[in-house]
Formats: structure tokens, sequence, C-alpha cells
């Protein structure tokens, strides 16, 4: 155990606390202090695969009596063998948190999706499963599936996972394009392959025509900046906000999003830590443990094209 001095900032205490890491496992050169003083929040770690491994080495080295699970059994927390003597003489232990660091969400989610991908292939290791499946991410920021289990033998896929890293309330489950005429209304323009995805859009559609109908609002599935700036001067004058927003949304059955994620041909679906499943058995059903599921139309502007 090591004594902190109390008078010492919490950018203060984070160097004397990264140095001490350094000696013991490689981090990051762009390692850095992000806040805290009790609790110290460091950038730039990288991948949780990476992060587990540091907290792993700085327990085995006593720099860390025990880690938090994140995800998938990997630690992104840890409490330090750091301390702070109080007034009354206690002891404050100082506990650090490593965060992956900047990041698109397409690499946040490629991240994630390797991450769970690892946590399988370790589970089949431990299990003496190594020779007859592995795992792989294969979804990255397209429409794939985001993890499939292979038969090694054979080649095929053997079990498939949609993959969310988050589990907050506004976790993103799908989405479309719309398109808007002043004649017809709004009409859906992207996914229409998807029945789930139609019987959302098909909720919302009624309500968007009888409440979003700006007559200046250009036509097409696409608005650049000019665009969406006429469309908010249209519908909401007077705006002043960024030309990216939430317009209007209208709750759904939650059974919409298990079908849209079961009709990519999913199996399961891992929401933050936990696994759900998209319709078989065993498992709690994805649709189980949605309180509130809604249809948002937003207008999101991607930058020039």
């Amino acid at each position: 155990m090591k004594a902190l001095d109390p008078r010492l900032t919490g950018a203060e205490r984070s160097a004397v606390i990264l140095a001490q890491i350094s000696e013991v496992v490689d981090i990051p050169k762009d390692a850095a202090y992000k806040q805290g003083a009790e609790t110290i929040h460091f950038t730039n770690f990288g991948s949780l695969t990476d992060r587990h491994a540091i907290i792993e080495a700085m327990i085995r080295r006593g720099l860390a009596s025990k880690g938090r699970t994140k995800r998938c059994g990997m630690y992104d927390h840890a409490v330090t063998s750091f301390y702070i003597l109080r007034k009354s003489g206690k002891k404050k232990f100082i506990s650090i948190t490593l965060k992956h660091g900047g990041t698109t969400p397409a690499k946040h989610g490629l991240a994630a999706e390797k991450e769970a991908a690892h946590a399988m292939t370790n589970f089949f290791a431990s299990n003496d499963l190594s020779t007859e499946y592995t795992a792989e991410a294969s979804g990255g920021s397209g429409h794939g599936k985001d993890v499939k289990i292979k038969n090694i033998q054979t080649g095929h896929m053997a079990h498939s996972y949609e993959i969310k890293a988050t589990d907050g309330s506004r976790t993103d489950f799908g989405q479309c394009v719309l398109s808007y005429d002043s004649q017809t209304g709004w009409v859906q323009e992207t996914g229409q392959e998807n029945e789930a995805l139609k019987s959302a859009f098909a909720i919302l559609q009624d309500k968007l025509n009888a409440a979003v109908r700006p007559a200046q609002a250009p036509v097409g599935p696409r608005f650049n900046d000019t665009d969406a700036a006429l469309f908010w001067h249209s519908y909401m004058p007077g705006r002043t906000n960024s030309i990216c927003g939430d317009v209007m949304s209208v709750k759904i059955p939650p059974q919409l999003i298990e079908d849209y994620y079961a009709a990519k041909g999913n199996e399961y679906i891992i929401v933050g830590d936990n696994v759900y499943s998209l319709g078989g058995p065993k498992l709690s059903s994805l649709s189980s443990v949605i309180e509130n599921a809604t249809a948002l139309f937003r207008i999101k502007y991607h930058g020039p094209k």
C-alpha cells in the first residue's frame, strides 16, 4: 500500500499512479488523466481487452486489490493500493477507471464486437470446446451479423449474435431513412425488406403526416445542411439549435425490436453485459426486458458528401 499526499490534486495523483502502472505493464503512449481525485478517470487506454489486461497486471503486482467487471467478464475499473489518509486516521483507497478514448461510433461498435468474440473464444478454450467452435467479429459498421460462432470442422455458422455495447435509455436498435413530399407526406425509403421495421414506421407515419407537414421541406430522403435548416425554419420557426435533432417519437411494441433482429438472422443479442434470446428457448427474450420502446424521427447531418 502506498500513501499519497492528500494535498495533491487529482491530476497530480494520477501522474504518480500512472508512473507506477507503467513500471509493471506497458500502457498506451497517449494515456492521459481525464478527471477525478478519489476516483480517477484515465483515457486513451484502448479496447476493453487491453484495459482488462492492464488491471490484471496491476492486481498481480500489488498495485490494485480488485477489479470491477465492465462487460464479458473483463475489467475497466479497479480499487488501487494507493490511498490518502483521512484526519480520522482512516485510509481512503483511490479507484481508477480506464476509458477507451476518442473514437467513432463505428469503431466503438467494432471494438465491442471484437471483445465479445474474444470472451467467447476464451470460454470455448476453458471448457474444452476450442477444437469444436470459434467466434469471430464480422459486423463492423455494416449490416451483417456482429459475431458468428462457427463449427471449426465444417466451417458452418452455428449461432449468431447482435452486439449493442451499451444498454442506456437511448440505445439505438435500428434505423431507416424517410422521404418527404408536400403532397404525399412521409414514406419509408430504406429497410422495406424488414417487416418489423415497416410495422414500426406504419405506427409513426400517421402521426408524422398529421403533425409534421413543413411546407418548405425538400423532397427526397437525404437533406444537406441547407435543406435541414430549411426544414427546421418551416417546422419550428425561431429554432436556433443544431440542425440535428429529434422531431417526434411514438411508442411501439417491444416485440418489433426483437422481430427486427430475428429477421436479420440473429439468434441472440448482447446488450451491455446481458445476453437475450431473439425467439429461442432458455434465455429471457429481448422484448421481455425492454420497458419503453419508441420509434423516433430525427434529423441527422453526416457532413458534406
